[in-house]
Protein backbone atom coordinates (compact mmCIF):
# COMPACT_ATOMS: atom_id res chain seq x y z
CA UNK A 1 0.00 0.00 0.00
CA UNK A 2 1.31 3.63 -1.17
CA UNK A 3 -0.16 6.54 0.67
CA UNK A 4 1.14 10.01 -0.05
CA UNK A 5 0.70 11.84 3.67
CA UNK A 6 1.12 15.16 2.31
CA UNK A 7 2.82 16.86 -0.39
CA UNK A 8 5.38 19.46 0.18
CA UNK A 9 5.82 23.10 0.22
CA UNK A 10 8.24 25.73 -0.44
CA UNK A 11 7.85 29.82 -1.26
CA UNK A 12 10.87 31.97 -1.68
CA UNK A 13 10.45 35.30 0.02
CA UNK A 14 13.08 37.34 -1.17
CA UNK A 15 14.37 40.31 1.00
CA UNK A 16 14.86 43.60 -0.57
CA UNK A 17 18.86 44.01 -0.66
CA UNK A 18 19.38 40.99 -2.72
CA UNK A 19 21.87 39.18 -0.19
CA UNK A 20 19.40 36.49 0.69
CA UNK A 21 15.85 35.00 0.83
CA UNK A 22 13.90 33.11 3.44
CA UNK A 23 12.02 29.90 2.67
CA UNK A 24 8.55 29.70 4.48
CA UNK A 25 6.66 27.74 4.55
CA UNK A 26 9.06 24.75 4.35
CA UNK A 27 9.03 21.03 4.10
CA UNK A 28 9.00 17.73 1.42
CA UNK A 29 6.05 15.37 0.91
CA UNK A 30 5.69 12.40 2.66
CA UNK A 31 4.84 9.00 1.58
CA UNK A 32 4.11 6.09 3.88
CA UNK A 33 4.63 2.52 2.07
CA UNK A 34 3.13 -0.74 4.05
CA UNK A 35 4.09 -4.07 2.59
CA UNK A 36 5.02 -7.72 4.58
CA UNK A 37 4.23 -5.82 8.01
CA UNK A 38 7.28 -3.22 7.41
CA UNK A 39 5.88 0.84 7.85
CA UNK A 40 7.85 2.60 5.95
CA UNK A 41 8.30 6.43 5.31
CA UNK A 42 9.67 8.17 2.36
CA UNK A 43 11.41 11.18 3.72
CA UNK A 44 9.89 12.65 7.09
CA UNK A 45 9.49 16.52 6.46
CA UNK A 46 10.79 19.55 8.64
CA UNK A 47 10.29 20.72 12.05
CA UNK A 48 7.61 23.12 10.67
CA UNK A 49 6.37 20.24 9.39
CA UNK A 50 5.96 17.94 12.71
CA UNK A 51 2.54 18.31 13.70
CA UNK A 52 0.76 17.60 10.51
CA UNK A 53 3.40 14.21 9.98
CA UNK A 54 1.91 13.27 13.57
CA UNK A 55 -1.54 13.67 12.80
CA UNK A 56 -1.26 11.83 9.41
CA UNK A 57 0.76 9.01 11.42
CA UNK A 58 -2.69 8.81 13.93
CA UNK A 59 -5.24 8.79 10.88
CA UNK A 60 -3.52 6.06 9.66
CA UNK A 61 -3.53 3.98 12.86
CA UNK A 62 0.26 4.49 13.72
CA UNK A 63 2.85 5.87 15.98
CA UNK A 64 6.49 6.52 15.75
CA UNK A 65 7.14 3.61 17.29
CA UNK A 66 5.62 1.97 14.82
CA UNK A 67 7.82 3.47 11.99
CA UNK A 68 10.15 0.70 10.90
CA UNK A 69 12.29 1.83 7.95
CA UNK A 70 12.69 5.30 6.82
CA UNK A 71 14.28 6.54 3.50
CA UNK A 72 15.96 9.82 2.72
CA UNK A 73 16.08 11.05 -1.08
CA UNK A 74 18.67 13.06 -0.19
CA UNK A 75 19.68 14.93 3.21
CA UNK A 76 18.63 18.28 3.06
CA UNK A 77 17.07 19.22 6.30
CA UNK A 78 13.32 19.68 5.19
CA UNK A 79 13.69 15.76 4.44
CA UNK A 80 15.66 14.75 7.27
CA UNK A 81 14.72 17.01 10.48
CA UNK A 82 12.09 14.34 11.96
CA UNK A 83 14.15 11.64 11.01
CA UNK A 84 14.44 12.08 15.26
CA UNK A 85 10.77 11.19 15.69
CA UNK A 86 11.58 7.19 14.78
CA UNK A 87 14.11 6.17 17.13
CA UNK A 88 13.48 2.51 16.03
CA UNK A 89 13.34 2.74 12.64
CA UNK A 90 16.13 2.09 10.72
CA UNK A 91 17.18 4.75 8.42
CA UNK A 92 18.67 4.51 4.75
CA UNK A 93 20.28 7.65 2.87
CA UNK A 94 21.73 8.10 -0.57
CA UNK A 95 25.09 7.02 0.75
CA UNK A 96 24.54 4.29 3.77
CA UNK A 97 22.08 3.12 6.14
CA UNK A 98 21.98 4.30 10.09
CA UNK A 99 20.84 1.41 12.47
CA UNK A 100 18.31 2.03 15.86
CA UNK A 101 21.34 1.00 17.61
CA UNK A 102 23.95 4.17 16.92
CA UNK A 103 25.90 1.77 13.77
CA UNK A 104 26.09 3.43 10.89
CA UNK A 105 27.01 1.34 7.42
CA UNK A 106 28.53 3.90 4.74
CA UNK A 107 28.63 2.13 1.22
CA UNK A 108 31.40 2.72 -0.90
CA UNK A 109 29.27 1.91 -4.17
CA UNK A 110 26.08 3.44 -3.43
CA UNK A 111 24.45 0.80 -6.15
CA UNK A 112 24.76 -1.89 -3.35
CA UNK A 113 22.42 -0.26 -1.06
CA UNK A 114 19.66 -2.99 -0.28
CA UNK A 115 16.16 -1.13 1.01
CA UNK A 116 13.09 -2.98 2.84
CA UNK A 117 10.78 -5.06 0.83
CA UNK A 118 10.03 -4.96 -2.64
CA UNK A 119 11.64 -1.11 -2.82
CA UNK A 120 14.64 -0.39 -5.23
CA UNK A 121 16.67 2.58 -4.71
CA UNK A 122 17.94 4.42 -8.21
CA UNK A 123 20.49 6.84 -7.97
CA UNK A 124 18.91 10.29 -9.31
CA UNK A 125 21.83 13.00 -8.96
CA UNK A 126 20.54 16.11 -9.54
CA UNK A 127 19.32 18.36 -6.90
CA UNK A 128 21.90 17.06 -4.66
CA UNK A 129 24.73 14.99 -6.44
CA UNK A 130 23.88 12.28 -3.83
CA UNK A 131 19.84 12.42 -4.52
CA UNK A 132 18.20 9.01 -4.90
CA UNK A 133 14.60 7.84 -5.91
CA UNK A 134 12.93 5.04 -4.83
CA UNK A 135 11.15 2.49 -7.14
CA UNK A 136 7.84 1.03 -5.63
CA UNK A 137 5.47 -1.62 -7.80
CA UNK A 138 1.73 -1.90 -6.15
CA UNK A 139 -0.48 -3.21 -8.11
CA UNK A 140 0.46 -3.89 -11.17
CA UNK A 141 1.82 -0.29 -11.26
CA UNK A 142 5.58 1.39 -10.75
CA UNK A 143 5.90 4.37 -8.53
CA UNK A 144 9.22 6.61 -8.92
CA UNK A 145 9.30 8.50 -5.40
Amino acid sequence: MLKVLFTGNHENHYNDNGIYYDIYPLYCAVTLIQENGKNILIDTGFYSATDMLMDKLRENNLKPDDITDIINTHLHPDHVANNVLFKNATKYTPSGIAFPDGKARVYLDRSKITLPGTLEILQTPGHTLSHCSVIYKWEGKTYVI
